[in-house]
């Protein structure tokens, strides 16, 4: 319930992003409560790596050959450090 508000305040504030990685019951919970609210989502972690990877131009789609624990544990975490430089270099050009 804390972070159904505190999203809703900082939407209100005008805080265009503010990310907390939510485990998936959570997110789920969350995303019901605040579908009417606009620009507001709730994802889970791996869904917060792989949303700014996209957003960064990077690469993030699971190879066939990939195991799960290589794409979950460390491909996708390091996309979500990537991204904050690729995105910074594209604001730059």
């Amino acid at each position: 319930m804390l972070a159904i508000e505190e999203a809703r305040r900082l939407r209100g504030a005008g805080v265009e992003r503010a990310r907390d990685a939510l485990q998936p019951a959570a997110r789920l919970h969350i995303a019901g409560q605040l579908s009417g609210t606009e620009r507001i989502e709730a994802l889970h972690f791996h869904g917060l790596c792989t949303r700014w990877a996209k957003e960064a131009g990077l690469d993030s789609e699971r190879r066939p050959e990939e195991s799960d624990e290589n794409y979950y544990d460390v491909r996708a975490p390091n996309l979500l450090t990537e991204a904050p430089d690729a995105l910074g270099a594209m604001s730059m050009q």
